[in-house]
């Protein structure tokens, strides 16, 4: 394939040489036959579907360039995730995601506009590769594992053991929604979980507990009206947000709605 053809002139030799139609494309990457014209005819692709298009035709996005191979594949995926500006380009990287994840074992390409979010798992001796189509990746090498061992066990029924307690994952759940906008006194968290009808009592005696294990920080506001305030400590924060959407891509995984290729034998050390 020639360096000089437009990216236009390489889609329509690619859909040619799949034997596929503009529609079949079209469809495959939800746009109108006519768009898929228009870039055959010297147009351009929008640069959000240029992971999909290559996904269609199973290469790599420098070959819809005209580009045998990337020089530095990792600083293009940057600045295409980067592009949209800071903390944007979460849609984009997904779908990169997606592509990676598939590539690990190159399945039947699954889409991601499921009715009900769905959790795809792929794994071997060498790491698995988890994702749920609602917006959930989790990727995990082998040489992960070796670093879990007994230790690891007993942090987990410790940190697990808490969190089964009535009132403290919701109390979690109300200091996470808080995050962005600040620490939150006890009449917000109350407030915030109204629909779990926990009494104040209980509500302070799970605010006590996390103060005591340091997963949450507490200080008192410079305006009298707010008092003493509460906020998950920044050194608890990533892991109970990672705890959480790993018991969520569960919860969806158990009812059977998930692709499970392989098993790994991990080496947790005992």
């Amino acid at each position: 394939m020639s360096n000089n053809l437009s990216i236009g002139q390489i889609i329509l030799e690619l859909r040619k040489a799949k034997g596929s139609t503009q529609e079949d494309l079209a469809n495959a990457v939800k746009v109108s036959a006519q768009a898929v014209s228009k870039w055959e005819n010297g147009g351009t692709p929008d640069t959000e579907l240029i992971p999909a298009i290559a996904n269609y035709f199973n290469i790599p996005i420098d070959k819809l360039f005209g580009r045998s191979t990337s020089p530095n594949i990792c600083q293009t995926v940057h600045d295409y995730v980067f592009e949209p500006g800071q903390f944007n380009g979460f849609d984009r990287a997904f779908n990169i995601y997606h592509s990676l994840h598939d590539g690990l074992t190159q399945p039947i390409m699954q889409e991601l506009n499921q009715d009900k979010p769905f959790a795809f798992h792929n794994s071997n001796e060498n790491g698995y590769s988890l994702m749920v189509s609602n917006g959930y990746g989790n990727l995990v090498k082998r040489e992960y594992w070796e670093a879990i061992n007994l230790e690891t066990a007993s942090f987990s029924r410790e940190l697990f053991s808490l969190l089964a307690e009535p009132g403290i994952i919701e109390v979690l759940f109300a200091l996470l929604r808080r995050k962005v906008f600040g620490p939150a006194n006890f009449e917000m968290i109350k407030t915030a979980l109204a629909n779990a009808k926990y009494a104040d009592e209980k509500l302070q005696e799970c605010l006590d507990k996390l103060l005591e294990q340091k997963i949450i920080i507490t200080e008192i506001s410079p305006y009298e009206e707010i008092g003493k305030t509460y906020q998950i400590d920044d050194m608890w924060y990533l892991g109970l947000c990672a705890v959480i959407c790993a018991a969520q891509a569960l919860k969806i995984s158990l009812p059977g709605i998930s692709c499970f290729l392989g098993r790994g034998a991990w080496p947790i050390n005992l």
